[in-house]
């Protein structure tokens, strides 16, 4: 009774808090980046017009992803009974918890009851397992098949589970992660495998992992939507979400290839920002893992198998994003909650480390009570403005806006401030004693606190600032009956536009001159402020705006304006047309 009390007391804890770090923050952030919008229209298409097989964006455009996500986004609409950005996000936050509950089985299958507790605490408390976990992308999506696969067969492996309803569920699983992201699923989950054969020289059953039914039922899974897609897209959909997404992607960069080209070194530092705070604990596992590797058990070989396979393969692609390393994630996790349960204890040599990092994070406690100090005087955020004026305008933009959000939730910021430099100074006193496991404890309050400090004075005010979503809804209200919403021009982003006004908005062409013979009187265009200023400054009789943006959209540069095609009675100068 008492274990069942005590199992059944951590998942309780574990879903709390994935509800507060997940659920709470998804429901009121407009959509203000080019990704998340961009997602939201396909699951808005799949909804309006229930194509489910072969979704395509509003415009006629196929999406660049596998529509597994977009299912899922989609029968989260309609269950809600609208798209909006929280059903969008829904599915990451969900497979995110889904995800922190997995690390949680595997970690007690290796650890025990408290390796897996705090396996799935650090998971879910590190900056970008959170950050994609709130967010309307794929990245979540497959995280989670990839991390599935993976405690499926480590549990068939230990014999934890056995007979072949449980193999057949994980090749099913193998090739459901592929309707997620592409083949790069089956790639990361078959590399660690692989690896993990190899490492124990088990030849035989890496062959038979390999050449098996169960191998063709995932490969069936996974081709078999991209046979529909095949037939239904043919040239354009082999050479979008086949050629360019994922060969090229790989291997090629430029027009052909990818726009994320990095160099081979590009993913050793977000190893470390990526999982903070808890990767600051990383040198000191390395380091103490280096030493003690001859008596490494199983459990933790692979771990670190599917961590160094993992970042060795994305390393050797051509196309990188930081966010490309969330799948290995799970196991830095585990890998570093083990660590800080066992290193550090009375039997064992104090990490040599361990003083300097109680030093760190004791200068952030005496950081966050200055933060603390600026914020709970009544001029409000001074010290965040002084650093505003040492940045280029774009990050100054954003700390100003920050600044004025902290001022309007002054008290709120300044206690959770105050905490925070509390429970910092704590930490480090801790790390200087090398009391690890009461470190672990503090630094994921920190996380924690930081996390919800971000949301309210960072998230929101960014994306209240370059969100389009109330100037749409404008647009709608201001649009008559039967009238059409356009755009014109270039330079801002027009997925937003199209997600908010909730179908396709047609974009005009035509010449400057022209634009007043193709509209109706009781239609709407929208354009960027900047356009609008060049065309009025050639222009004296082209129409004053009835709206103008709050939002300067994604990159904070494009607020935009709305006319009326009623008040287009343009006369320009001759050759105007050549000078826009």
């Amino acid at each position: 009774m008492n274990f069942c009390a005590a199992f059944a007391g951590r998942v309780f804890a574990l879903l709390l808090l994935c509800a507060l770090l997940f659920f709470f923050p998804i429901q009121d952030v407009p959509f203000a980046n080019k990704g998340e919008p961009r997602e939201g229209i396909v699951v808005q298409a799949i909804v309006n017009e229930g194509n489910w097989v072969f979704p395509l964006r509003p415009d006629g455009r196929l999406p660049s992803k596998p529509p597994l996500f977009h299912w899922l986004g989609s029968l989260a609409s309609l269950a809600y009974g609208q798209t909006t950005e929280a059903t969008v996000r829904f599915p990451s936050a969900l497979l995110a918890t889904f995800g922190v509950l997995l690390v949680y089985a595997l970690g007690r299958r290796m650890f025990g009851e408290e390796g897996g507790f705090w396996g799935a605490v650090v998971l879910a408390t590190s900056f970008d397992y959170h950050s994609l976990g709130i967010a309307a992308r794929v990245d979540m999506t497959l995280a989670f098949f990839v991390t599935l696969s993976l405690v499926l067969f480590y549990f068939i492996e230990s014999k934890c589970l056995s007979g072949a309803l449980w193999r057949a569920l994980f090749y099913l699983t193998l090739g459901l992660g592929v309707l997620a992201k592409g083949p790069i699923s089956f790639v990361l989950v078959t590399l660690v495998i692989a690896l993990f054969y190899l490492q124990a020289r088990r030849w035989s059953e890496l062959r038979q992992f390999f050449f098996s039914r169960g191998m063709l039922l995932a490969l069936a899974v996974a081709g078999s939507w991209y046979a529909v897609a095949l037939a239904a897209g043919g040239e354009k959909f082999f050479h979008k979400q086949i050629l360019q997404e994922n060969l090229l992607r790989f291997w090629a960069a430029g027009e052909e290839g990818t726009g994320h080209a990095k160099p081979f070194y590009f993913y050793v530092p977000y190893l470390f920002l990526n999982g903070l705070p808890w990767t600051l604990f990383l040198p000191l596992m390395i380091l103490d893992g280096w030493k003690r590797r001859p008596v490494l058990d199983s459990a933790q070989k692979f771990l670190i198998l599917w961590v160094a396979g993992m970042f060795l393969l994305l390393s050797l692609s051509t196309g990188k994003r930081a966010d490309y390393l969330l799948p290995l994630y799970p196991a830095v996790a585990l890998l570093i909650a083990r660590w800080l349960g066992t290193a550090g204890e009375p039997a064992e040599k104090k990490p040599p480390m361990a003083r300097t990092m109680g030093a760190f994070f004791i200068l952030v406690g005496i950081l966050a009570l200055l933060l603390f100090w600026d914020a709970a005087r009544s001029s409000g955020s001074e010290l965040l403005s002084f650093v505003a004026s040492r940045l280029r305008e774009r990050e100054r933009q954003e700390v100003l806006w920050v600044a004025r959000a902290l001022q309007d939730q002054r008290w709120v910021v300044s206690a959770i401030l105050l905490l925070f430099a509390l429970v910092s100074l704590l930490a480090g006193r801790a790390l200087m004693k090398g009391r690890l496991r009461a470190a672990r404890l503090f630094v994921s309050v920190l996380a924690v606190l930081a996390l919800a400090f971000a949301h309210l004075g960072a998230r929101r005010a960014i994306a209240e600032n370059k969100s389009y979503a109330p100037f749409v809804a404008q647009a709608n209200r201001e649009l008559s009956r039967g009238g059409v919403l356009y755009v014109y021009g270039d330079g801002f982003d027009k997925y937003q536009i199209t997600f908010y006004h909730g179908r396709a908005v047609p974009a005009l062409n035509e010449e400057p001159q022209k634009l007043g013979q193709r509209l109706r009187g009781e239609d709407l265009v929208i354009l960027s402020e900047a356009q609008w200023r060049r065309l009025a400054a050639h222009d004296a009789g082209f129409p004053a705006p009835i709206a103008k943006s709050k939002g300067v959209g994604p990159d904070g540069d494009a607020p935009l304006v709305l006319i009326r095609g009623s008040d287009l009675k343009l006369s320009r100068p001759q050759g105007l047309e050549k000078k826009l």
